[in-house]
């Protein structure tokens, strides 16, 4: 009876003991599926915060690429403001400049005009000096009446006018006077001169 008693106490010392370590194994395996759940929250919360961290990081990089690409925009949009300011108001200068040399070149030009004005009439004054010292020569030299004893001076006779004085010696019926030279650019002679 003993020995019996003592291989049912050893029976249910082995029983209590693996149903100790079943115990101990299932809660072992609570406690790993417990972890096994906290390592997969934790890894979903991880997940959930770096997709959040990736969101929020693509929103502000989407930000900032907007804000750059108004900011190029706005850079450009002036830009162009500035350059069309630009060549506006170099078109303006060179109006202007083109205007002010319309202008010189038209005072120039009248200029020239009223000064080949005055030379032709200059001339034309020469030419009808000496035209008319030979006419008023020959016509003197053929009408003048005999001298009064009293009286020597010759009747001036009627003839156009001259631009300049006549020179002394025009209105002597001496010889027939030269006409006299002006400055010009050719040192032109009157006609008279060419003929005595």
């Amino acid at each position: 009876m003993t020995i019996l008693d003592e291989m049912r106490v050893l029976v249910d010392d082995l029983e209590a003991a693996f149903a100790r370590r079943i115990e101990n194994e299932r809660e072992r395996q609570k406690m790993a599926a417990r972890d096994a759940h906290d390592r997969a929250m934790d890894v979903r919360e991880m997940r959930a915060v770096v997709a959040e961290e990736n969101r929020e990081r693509q929103e502000q990089a989407a930000h900032r690429a907007a804000e750059v690409a108004d900011m190029i925009s706005c850079f450009s949009r002036d830009r162009l403001a500035q350059s069309a300011a630009d060549a506006r108001d170099r078109a303006s200068a060179e109006r202007a400049r083109r205007a002010e040399a319309a202008r010189d070149a038209r005072a120039r030009i009248a200029e020239v005009e009223e000064l080949s004005a005055i030379w032709r009439g200059h001339a034309a004054a020469v030419e009808g000096l000496g035209n008319g010292s030979r006419a008023q020569t020959s016509k003197a030299a053929e009408q003048r009446p005999m001298p009064a004893p009293a009286k020597t001076e010759v009747p001036r006779p009627s003839a156009p006018k001259p631009a300049r004085p006549k020179p002394a010696g025009a209105r002597s019926p001496g010889p027939r006077p030269t006409a006299p030279k002006f400055p010009g650019p050719e040192n032109t002679k009157s006609p008279a001169s060419d003929n005595t």
